[in-house]
This record gives structure tokens, C-alpha cells and sequence, in this order.
């Protein structure tokens, strides 16, 4: 099959052979079911009297309740690829006994025992294929997988069903079909051992083995879980299915069998029948299910069939009561053509309405039983509703005034009983749903904050790293949070590790972290290598020196007023270990000190000592780009006492977002009712990167509104909407475009961070954990779990954003959800030139500078378009992002109109996009487009945003390095190697085409290298490197493989 196809049909490359071999096969069987069904019918109606039909179904379900027990049984014993083999075998080997069975035994015996093997055979077929299926695929790749992999066996069925009258004409007999049953069953088993030729299906049995020998596989007796209602209501759910069902065939054999006497005629009806019913079912399925389920809901779904059912019987029983209902009577069509509509209705809506709706309601059952309760209803309860329903109607044959139409008197009331549960069960299933929201709330699972949690992972990397990890490692600390730097270290000497206790004393004593004394003595009492005591005794001698020399106030000041940067740096140091408060102007003399190392040191140490009057003093340096990490962890020490001072700051004019958007960060680590009550009041804040970090700092402080604040993020929600219905109709306006892949992967990023406040906003208007819950099974991929989550959400959401948020959220497709959405707001398809525009003219709080980029870079594949007044504005745009991507497109357009425009630019910037212009006609890597395009190759760049990506190029410098140089890099700047190679000289190790260079911290190793290609270097200085991790932690998470 072409690419083109699997594309269409939503196939993975890697999955296109799997999903070809498993199609043909599932047509086999579809085959192999379709011919025997018929035969199987049309040879037993000639053969035998009608009569029998009942007792017939009651020994088939005997049989098949065996078959499915001996399959469980070798599932448990051998290996499932074995297991399938031998299955497949044996029912091949049974169909052609079957057939050849004719020229040897009694012709009623072999037509019964076909029969009554109708309905097993194809159970336990079903079970070996499905499970193969299932062994091969994730649950998410099932949910695009399955239902074509099911078409084929539907495919199956409806060739062989209408190819029958055609068959008949060439062939002896009904009983030849067998032949044909025969033949496709033995391709279908040849396809099973290709199909384990490429794949192991053993996978789950072994890992289920490990969990059993583990004791985390526990089972729940079936009898014990019907004392719970709503599971005793499902399962007189699937009993009263199957009675209907049963009672349905049987009629529908009679009176087919009445109305066609011939053999031949009848094998043709039911071939025909069979092929529209599955034609039906096909409909139903693709047409009418989902809108059904989405429209009315699962309540109506789960009623619509025993409804029909029932106004269908009412009718034929009306008709056959009236007009007659034996063949001779003049009645007897219309009797018929009900009775056949029901069939035709009731097999139809079963398999695509039925079936599908009714797996919705495991989902609401404790995760722990779910698949326990699941596995018996659908198997269980199945076969033993099956034996059920040939012993009623065995039982109901006996009696001798009962005819074909009290069958249809009967199942009335069946019916009526069958609706009753139903309304019971979608009440239980509500009432589950509410359980099901109650015990998320109880769930004890929280999500941490992020730099908490790529702090634990450093922590752990570090436990696990080798000598030349270390350093990098636990610098990385120092970035994130130098006072916790310096406790880390300290409490490294209780680690297990030698290695690890030598690095930290070491780092200690380098860095005189004067705040490990206190547990020194601890230590050196503990430690039982004499290295490492020796070690420590030294450095806590030197430490006691240290402070007992400098702890008066006049040896501090001594220190304090030398000229020696690391004797005030010391000074700092016995500060926040020795603190009075007669320190306090001392340690205010060291923040007004302009050497950073000194006052770097501290602001340390105030978040050490957390003196209270500093506050004022510390906050103030809060903006500055040197003191701002060290500020941070201060304050952070300090708490909420800090909050009015850093509200001051929050409340100043021309503060940089990253400014604002660490206090608000720190908010949600303090927590109170005074800080919900700040951060609320900063969910109005229109610029959209504080409003993430906002609702982010809500969730943190576990805030929970109340009707006032509800009302309020419900508006946010309503726009944050508004923006996805957006960015839905702009991907969808580029999807049969094939040039716009960057654009749409910016979109599609934008999309993804969308849906991610969006419920980060739910978590604040709503219960947390509820809506935790709906993510999970939103996430889960499956129809049943986003429906599921649906019904969750219509439980606790507010009645005026259900109509936008349910399309959004839905499984359905972007055409689907922009026509809902279109009721609401104003969104459209566009023409690509139209949404480029948009794109660019859009409020950059609702999209990215990225995705603009993105939007004026299309704009180089029209050949004829005239440059208009919003392209050329964004040559004075501020962000040079934009600003450098719209002069390369006016210039290569129209460089009349660039010239007209570049005089008008500051001087600074008029020297750069002069640079870029001349470079870009040499093919240079200049443009900060450029740039996030050469990181989006390389690998260590694959977990970073565009959005990060485009903070990262802003810090970099290029060099163009020329063949022969010799350079010098700088231990601690990140470099980036571009293109070309270079060679450090000491160890000759080469740098190639997207290689990192980034000795970090190791500052003792010689840092020169030769130029073996002309190359260009990418590279952010040490303090710029520095500032990024800080305000992004998931840099060091990428770098260092966390």
C-alpha cells in the first residue's frame, strides 16, 4: 500500500506492516465467519424443524463456555504466539472435518454439530485475534488502529455475504461454502505464523507472570462485586442484551425459513441480508454513533435499542395477531419485513451504538477492579447469557400452544424490563460518576512544582554520577538556588559514597562554607574511614580558626574595610554563621558594596540570618541582573514577611517581565490567604506570560475559589477558549498546505501550550484533583476515557462554559469543533496569504514571536504579492526576531522599500541588519531565525519550547572561525559548533557539525583548540548561560540528561 494511504488513514510509518498484515488477516476471518454463518443457518433450517433451534443455542453456549475455558486455561499455561497457532489449528482442522465430514457420516449429524460450532468457533477465533492485536499495539495506537483493523473483518463478512448467490451458481450445493469457510480459516492461520515472525506477543504474559510472582496482581471474586449495584445493574444490562438478541435470530430463522422453502433461496437471502446488515452497521457506526452519543448523550444511546426493539415487536405482534403471521396467511409479508427489520436493527445497533456506549460505563469504576469487572461482564456474563437465553427458549418451546408470534408477546416484556434496567443503570452511572470524582479528590497524588522537581533530579543525578559528572552536576544547584547549594554540599558528607564525602569537603573547604561547621563535629564522630575523618577534622579545625579569630566586631570590620575582595567575601561568610545584631550594620555596608562577588555574598547571607529590617535593603536589588538568582534564594528563605517589599517592586514601572514573573513565582511558594488574595488580583494582568505564572502560583498555594473568583476565572477560561478556537481554524486553514510545516508545527506548539493553561485554569475555578482526573482519562487517547471525561466535567463544570469548552475538549474533528465554536466566536478559515496576515497582526499575548517569525518567513514562497504596511511595520518592531525576518523578506522583495524604511531605524539596529543582509547572500547562519532553526536540529535542544529556544538565540554570539586559528574558550560559556570542526589541542578530541562544547565549571583544564575547517561558532557567555538556567530550569534538565 502507498504512503499516501496509511497517511490518510492515520498510520505511523512503523506501523504500516503491522496494520497490513493484521487487515488481511481480519478479512480472512471475516470471510471464514460470513460463509459458515450461512451455511450453518440454511443447511439447519432445511435439515431440521425449526423447533430445535432453542435446544440447539442452549448446547452451542455448553460448548462455548468450554472453548473459552480451555483457551483462558492454555493462556495461563503456554506462551500466547503458541497459543494462537494452536488455535487457529484447530478450528481449521474442525471446519475441514466439517466439510469433509459429509462423505462420511450421517448428513443430519455433521449439519447439527455445524451448528452448534457456529457461535464458539468464532469466539475463540475472536479471541486469539484480538489478543494478538492487542499484544501489538499501545492503548493510544489502538484508539486509531482498531477500528480499522475491525473493518476488515466487516469487509470480510460483506464479500462473501453478497458473493454467495453469485457462488451458488458455480458451486454444488450449500454445503460447498464450507469449502470456502475452510480455505479462509487455514490462509488466516498461515497469516498468524507472519505475523509472529516479525512480532513478540509474549511481551504482556511475561510482565503479568512478574507482577503475579510480585503479589501486585490481585483478582476480586465475581460474586462479591454484584453486591455493588451499579456492577449487578451492567451485568442485567448484557443479560437482557443477549436474550433480545437470541430471541430476535430465532424469529428471524423461522420466518425466513418460512418464507423461502428452497435451499438455494434461502442461502442466498441470508448471504444478502447478512452483507446489508453489516453495510448497516458500517452506517451506523461511522455516521451516526458519535454525533448520537454527542448530541443526547450516553442515556439515550444505551436506550435506543431497546426502544426500537420494542416499538418493532409491537408492531409485528400486532400485524401477526391481525393479518396472520404463518406462511399462508395473507399477513405474513408484513410480519416478516418487521420481523427481519428487527433483526437487521437489532444486530446493526448492537455492534456500533450498543457496544461502544456500553464500554463507557467501566470507566467510572475504581481502577482496581475496572479490568476485573470488564473482563467478567464481557466474557462471563456474556456466555452465560447466551446459555440463559437457548434455555428459555428451549424452556417457552415446550409449551404446546406457544407459536412463532408469542415469542413476540414475550419479548415485549422482556423489553419493558430491559428499558427499566437501562434508566436504572445511567442513574447508577451518574451516581458512579460522582463516587468516581469523590475518590479523586481523597487521592493523596499531587503534581510538585517544577523547580522542586528538577531540583530532586539533580539530587538524584547526583547520587548516581562518576567524579567528572560532579562538578557540572552540583554547579548546576549553585544556579538554580546558591543557599541550597551550600546545604547540599553539607549534607553530601553523610553520603554512603567516599568519592562523593571527598568531592563535598573538598568543595567546602574551596568555597569556605563556613555554614557546614555546626555538623562538622556530628560528622567526624560518624565516620568510620580514617581518609575521610582525618578530612574532616582538618577542615573543622580550620573553620574553628577561622571563627575564633574573626567573631569579635572589630576583627569583622578589619576584614570588612581591607582592600582584599576575599576577605570582605569572608567576612559575609562569618556573618550568617556568628549573626548579632550588632553585625547588622556590617553586613550593610557589605550590600552596598559595588564589587559583585562581595555583595553577591551578602544577599546570602541576609537569607541565612532572615533579619528582617534587611528586607527593604535586599528586595531593592531584586531587578538587577547580577544579584537577581542570589536575591531570589534569599527571599525565598525569608517567606511571606517579605511580601509587601516585594509588592513595591511588582507595583514599579519599567520592571522586566522576568522580574515579575520570579515574584510571582515566589508567592506561590510562600502560600496564605493574603498571597491568593495578591495573586487574584494579578489574573487581570494582560500580559500572557504572568497570567500562566499566575494561575500556576495559585495552584501551588492549593488556592480553591469561591463564587466571586469563579465567576471571574471562568471569563479567562472563556477567552483562553477563544484563543484555541483561533489557533484550531489557523492549523486547519494550513492543512492541505504543504509548505507551511514550520508554521504549522509553531501552531501546533502554541496549541499544545494552550490546552495546558487551559487546565491549569480549570484546576483554580474547580476542584483540582476532579479535574486531574478528567485530564488523565482525556489523556488516556480512547473513545470511552474522553467520554468519560466529558460526562465527568458536565458533573462540577459551570452550564455556561460547557457549550466551548466541551467541543475543544471532545474527540472530534478541527472542522467539527470550529463549527461549534463558530456560534461563539468569531473564527474562520482562511486563505494562507489571509492568515499570514492574521498571524502577524495578532495581540503577541495570544501567540508567539516564534510562530510570527514563522508566518513571515511563508511570505518568501509567494512569487507575486505586494509588500504590505503590516510587513514593513514590523521593521520597527522592538523584538528583533521580527524585526531581522521582515527585513530580509522587504529587502529580497523590494529593496527600494527597505532603503525608503532603513534610515528611519536606530542606528544600532540599521548596523545589524546590514550585517545580516550582506551575510545571508553568503549563506551565513546570522539571523536569529536562523539560529532556533540550526538548535531545532540538534538533539540536545529536542525538549526546549520555540518560546525558549528564541530566549536562548537572543544570548548568542556567532564567530566565524577561518582554517589554522587557534582559540581560547572560556570554562564556563556554552558553545555550539554550528558547522565545521575544531580540535582541543591537549587531548586532540574533535568537535563536529552540532556538538556542544561546555566545560562548565572546570576551570583547571586548558581550553585551546585549533580550527581544522572554516567553522561558525555559536556562543552565550558564562553570566548569560547563568541567568537562562535560572529562569529556565528545564535547560539543566536537558543538558545534564535528567
Amino acid at each position: 500500500m502507498s504512503i499516501s494511504f496509511y497517511k490518510a488513514l492515520n498510520i505511523e510509518k512503523n506501523e504500516a506492516k503491522s496494520v497490513s498484515l493484521l487487515i488481511t488477516q481480519s478479512v480472512f476471518l471475516g470471510i471464514f465467519y460470513g460463509s459458515f454463518e450461512v451455511v450453518a443457518n440454511t443447511l439447519f433450517l432445511k435439515t431440521f424443524d425449526s423447533s430445535l433451534i432453542p435446544n440447539a443455542y442452549l448446547i452451542s453456549g455448553i460448548i462455548g463456555i468450554i472453548m473459552t475455558s480451555i483457551f483462558s486455561e492454555f493462556q495461563k499455561k503456554i506462551n500466547f504466539s503458541k497459543l494462537t497457532l494452536l488455535n487457529l489449528f484447530t478450528i481449521s482442522a474442525i471446519t475441514v472435518l466439517l466439510f469433509f465430514g459429509f462423505d462420511f457420516v450421517s448428513t443430519k449429524l455433521v449439519v447439527f454439530v455445524i451448528f452448534l460450532m457456529l457461535g464458539p468457533l468464532n469466539i475463540v477465533a475472536l479471541l486469539g485475534f484480538w489478543g494478538t492485536v492487542s499484544r501489538i499495539f499501545t492503548l493510544r495506537q489502538g484508539k486509531r488502529i482498531y477500528g480499522i483493523i475491525d473493518m476488515g473483518q466487516i469487509i470480510g463478512v460483506i464479500a462473501i455475504s453478497y458473493s454467495i448467490p453469485i457462488i451458488l451458481n458455480y458451486l454444488h450445493g450449500t454445503k460447498s461454502i464450507l469449502l470456502i469457510s475452510a480455505i479462509s480459516i487455514i490462509i488466516a492461520f498461515f497469516f498468524q505464523f507472519i505475523i509472529q515472525g516479525f512480532f513478540n506477543l509474549n511481551v504482556a504474559q511475561e510482565e503479568e507472570k512478574e507482577l503475579e510472582e510480585k503479589g501486585e496482581k490481585k483478582s476480586v471474586g465475581f460474586f462479591k462485586l454484584l453486591k455493588d449495584k451499579y456492577i449487578l445493574l451492567m451485568s442485567l444490562f448484557v443479560i437482557f442484551s443477549m436474550i433480545v438478541a437470541f430471541f430476535v435470530q430465532y424469529s428471524f430463522l423461522v420466518v425466513t425459513n418460512f418464507k423461502y422453502p428452497e435451499e438455494a433461496d434461502l442461502a442466498k437471502y441470508l448471504g444478502v441480508f447478512t452483507g446489508t446488515m453489516m453495510i448497516f452497521s458500517i452506517i451506523i457506526k461511522l455516521f451516526v454513533y458519535s454525533k448520537l452519543m454527542k448530541t443526547y448523550g450516553l442515556k439515550v444511546c444505551l436506550l435506543i435499542l431497546p426502544v426500537l426493539m420494542l416499538l418493532l415487536t409491537i408492531l409485528a405482534s400486532v400485524s401477526g395477531y391481525y393479518f396472520g403471521f404463518m406462511a399462508a396467511s395473507g399477513g405474513f409479508i408484513l410480519f416478516f419485513l418487521l420481523i427481519s427489520l428487527s433483526k437487521l436493527f437489532s444486530k446493526s445497533i448492537k455492534d456500533s451504538i450498543e457496544f461502544p456506549a456500553f464500554k463507557l460505563l467501566y470507566q467510572s469504576l475504581d481502577k482496581n477492579i475496572r479490568f476485573n469487572v470488564q473482563s467478567r461482564v464481557d466474557g462471563t456474563v456474556n456466555e452465560f447469557s447466551a446459555l440463559f437465553s437457548g434455555l428459555l427458549l428451549s424452556a417457552l418451546g415446550l409449551l404446546s400452544f406457544f407459536k412463532i408470534i408469542h415469542f413476540s408477546y414475550t419479548l415485549i416484556i422482556i423489553l419493558v424490563i430491559w428499558i427499566f434496567v437501562a434508566f436504572q443503570l445511567y442513574k447508577q452511572y451518574r451516581k458512579s460518576l460522582e463516587k468516581s470524582l469523590t475518590i479523586s479528590k481523597t487521592d493523596d497524588t499531587v503534581e510538585e512544582n517544577e523547580e522542586k522537581t528538577v531540583l530532586d533530579k539533580i539530587i538524584e543525578k547526583i547520587n548516581n554520577a562518576d567524579n567528572n559528572e560532579l562538578e557540572n552536576i552540583t554547579e548546576s544547584v549553585n544556579i538554580i538556588n546558591p543557599i541550597l547549594y551550600e546545604t547540599m554540599l553539607t549534607n553530601l558528607l553523610e553520603h554512603q559514597s567516599e568519592e562523593l564525602k571527598v568531592f563535598s569537603i573538598n568543595k567546602i573547604r574551596e568555597k569556605n562554607i563556613l555554614s557546614a561547621y555546626d555538623r562538622l563535629k556530628k560528622y567526624i564522630k560518624k565516620e568510620k574511614n580514617i581518609k575521610i575523618k582525618d578530612l574532616l577534622i582538618d577542615l573543622e579545625q580550620r573553620f574553628s580558626n577561622l571563627l575564633k579569630k574573626y567573631s569579635s566586631l572589630d576583627s569583622l570590620s578589619t576584614l570588612i574595610k581591607s582592600n582584599k575582595t576575599i576577605n570582605k567575601v569572608l567576612a559575609a561568610k562569618i556573618i550568617a554563621v556568628s549573626y548579632k545584631e550588632e553585625y547588622r550594620p556590617l553586613l550593610i555596608l557589605l550590600l552596598k558594596n559595588n564589587e559583585i562577588s562581595v555583595k553577591s555574598e551578602a544577599i546570602k547571607t541576609c537569607g541565612i540570618v532572615k533579619d528582617e529590617e534587611l528586607i527593604p535593603l535586599l528586595v531593592d536589588l531584586f531587578p538587577l541582573p547580577d544579584y537577581h538568582r542570589y536575591v531570589y534564594a534569599s527571599v525565598y528563605n525569608y517567606g511571606g514577611v517579605s511580601v509587601d517589599y516585594l509588592e513595591q517592586i511588582f507595583n514599579k514601572s519599567n520592571i522586566e517581565n522576568n522580574i515579575l514573573i520570579d515574584l510571582i513565582k515566589l508567592y506561590g511558594y510562600f502560600g496564605g490567604e493574603k498571597i491568593k488574595v495578591l495573586l487574584l488580583n494579578k489574573l487581570d494582568n494582560t500580559n500572557n506570560e504572568i497570567l500562566r505564572q499566575t494561575v500556576n502560583s495559585l495552584n501551588l498555594c492549593n488556592f480553591q475559589a469561591d463564587e466571586h473568583s469563579e465567576h471571574k476565572i471562568n471569563n479567562i477560561i472563556e477567552l483562553n477558549i477563544r484563543i484555541i478556537a483561533w489557533n484550531l481554524a489557523a492549523i486547519t486553514s494550513l492543512k492541505d498546505n504543504n509548505d507551511t510545516n514550520e508554521l504549522k508545527n509553531a501552531l501546533q506548539e502554541e496549541l499544545k501550550n494552550n490546552y495546558k493553561t487551559l487546565f491549569n485554569l480549570l484546576s483554580l475555578a474547580y476542584d483540582a484533583k476532579s479535574v486531574l482526573h478528567v485530564k488523565e482519562n482525556l489523556e488516556s487517547g480512547t473513545n470511552e476515557g474522553i467520554g468519560f471525561a466529558l460526562e465527568l466535567l458536565d458533573l462540577f463544570v459551570a452550564d455556561e462554559l460547557k457549550p466551548t469548552l466541551f467541543p475543544v475538549l471532545d474527540d472530534i474533528t478541527n472542522i467539527e469543533k470550529i463549527k461549534k465554536l463558530q456560534n461563539f466566536f468569531p473564527v474562520n478559515i482562511l486563505t494562507t496569504e489571509e492568515l499570514l496576515t492574521a498571524i502577524i497582526n495578532r495581540d503577541p499575548n495570544y501567540i508567539h514571536r516564534w510562530t510570527k517569525a514563522c508566518a513571515i518567513k511563508n511570505f518568501f514562497k509567494f512569487e507575486n504579492f505586494k509588500l504590505s504596511d503590516d510587513l514593513i511595520a514590523q521593521l520597527f518592531n522592538s523584538d528583533m526576531l521580527l524585526c531581522e525576518t521582515s527585513a530580509q523578506l522587504i529587502y529580497s522583495k523590494d529593496k527600494d522599500a527597505y532603503n525608503n524604511c532603513i534610515s528611519r531605524v536606530d542606528v544600532n539596529i540599521k548596523k545589524r541588519l546590514k550585517e545580516i543582509i550582506e551575510y545571508d547572500n553568503n549563506g551565513e547562519f546570522v539571523m536569529l531565525y536562523d539560529k532556533i532553526l540550526s538548535l531545532k536540529q540538534m538533539k540536545q535542544f529536542d525538549d526546549f519550547s520555540s518560546e525558549l529556544l528564541s530566549k536562548v538565540v537572543e544570548n548568542i554570539s556567532e564567530k566565524h572561525l577561518k582554517k589554522g586559528a587557534t582559540i581560547n574558550i572560556a570554562p564556563n560559556d556554552l558553545n555550539i559548533i554550528v558547522k565545521g570542526k575544531i580540535v582541543l589541542n591537549n587531548t586532540q578530541q574533535e568537535f563536529i557539525d552540532n556538538t556542544i562544547i561546555w566545560n562548565n565549571y572546570s576551570i583547571d583544564k586548558e581550553n585551546e583548540y585549533t580550527v581544522k575547517e572554516d567553522s561558525l561558532l555559536f556562543q552565550i557567555e558564562s553570566n548569560k548561560i547563568k541567568e537562562l538556567i535560572f529562569n529556565n530550569n528545564e535547560i539543566i534538565t536537558s543538558f545534564l540528561n535528567l
